[in-house]
Parts: C-alpha cells; sequence; structure tokens
C-alpha cells in the first residue's frame, strides 16, 4: 500500500511537472489574444527551457507573437498617417498621400482607394483653382474637362463652372454687341447733326 501511495505521488509530481507548461502556454495566447483585440499591450515571449515539444511550441508561438506584433505595429503607423492627412484634407492640403504600407490586406486595399481619392480630389479641383484664375483674369473661355468618370455633385459643379463661365461670356458678348450699336447710332447722330 505504501508503495502504491509513493508511486501514486510520484506520478502526480511528474504529470504536474510535466504539464506545468501548458498553463504558461495557455497565458501567453491569453496575453496575445488581449493584444490583438486592443485589450492589451503586446505580450512578452515565452521562455525558451526546453528542446521537447513543449519547447518547440513556444519558439512557435513566440515567432508569431513576433509577427502578430510587427504587424499590428505597421497597421497603426499606416493608421496613424491617415488620421495626419485627414486633418491635413480638413485645413485645405489636398495634396496629401498615404506612403505607409499596412499588414492588414484589407487596410492595403483601403490605402490604395484612399491615394486615388486623394488624387482626383486634389486634381479635379487644381481644374476648378485654374479655371477660377483665368476668370479672374477676366477670361471666361477657359473650360474644365468634364470626364466621362465623374458623377453627381463633381460633375453638377463642373457643368456649373462652366456654364457660368458661358453665360458670363455671352453676357459680355451681348453687352460689346450693344455698345457697338450705340456707337453706330452715336456716329449717325453726330453725323445727322453737322448736316
Amino acid at each position: 500500500f505504501r508503495s502504491i501511495v509513493i508511486l501514486s505521488a510520484f506520478v502526480y509530481f511528474l504529470l504536474k511537472k510535466s504539464l506545468n507548461p501548458i498553463k504558461t502556454i495557455q497565458s501567453k495566447l491569453d496575453d496575445l489574444f488581449k493584444f490583438v483585440t486592443y485589450e492589451a499591450k503586446a505580450p512578452s515571449k515565452l521562455e525558451v527551457r526546453s528542446n521537447d515539444e513543449f519547447g518547440e511550441m513556444s519558439k512557435a508561438i513566440n515567432e508569431n507573437i513576433d509577427k502578430v506584433v510587427a504587424g499590428i505595429k505597421k497597421d497603426n503607423t499606416m493608421l496613424e498617417e491617415l488620421n495626419v492627412a485627414a486633418n491635413n484634407m480638413i485645413r485645405g492640403n489636398l495634396g496629401v498621400k498615404l506612403s505607409q504600407n499596412p499588414n492588414n490586406p484589407s487596410l492595403i486595399k483601403l490605402k490604395d482607394l484612399l491615394n486615388t481619392f486623394f488624387s482626383s480630389i486634389s486634381q479635379n479641383l487644381g481644374s476648378v483653382i485654374n479655371i477660377l484664375k483665368a476668370y479672374s483674369n477676366n477670361d471666361y473661355t477657359a473650360k474644365i474637362e468634364l470626364r466621362d468618370d465623374i458623377e453627381a455633385d463633381l460633375k453638377a459643379m463642373i457643368v456649373g463652372i462652366n456654364n457660368a463661365g458661358d453665360a458670363i461670356s455671352a453676357m459680355l458678348n451681348s453687352n460689346l454687341n450693344q455698345a457697338q450699336i450705340l456707337e453706330e447710332k452715336a456716329t449717325m447722330l453726330a453725323e445727322s447733326m453737322r448736316n
């Protein structure tokens, strides 16, 4: 009976010591998941104390912790750059471009889409600015090219600016024609008074 108790105690301590790394691994995985869900800061790495299966598992977990932390840092760097770009655009600086490369494939697509959007807005508003400069120099013949891919509010703005230029040109031509008619009549009146 005594040997059974000693054997049982030995097996108990052997199992406890053998399974102890599982608790450590579980704890680090919990820390990693908390980091991924933004509930905690980056987790520390597992201490690799053996070359058995638990040691190999710990090495693999450490490598993946490094990958996850690096990926999230890259994503956050791009998002910080996006915040700066958005604030610049709010203040009127429209020539922004995102240069940081995120890790998340969805953020890569978002970055590319936003860069296309920023470029388009900058280009279209640049065209409007050029037309307004021409108008301020009394050149109402300048036009903004209305591309086929432009729709909705932007299209309405471009059409409105082009129509304003046409209306001002027509008004100035009408005024010029009326002035020429008045000049002709004034010349005729002056000649008739001389006679």
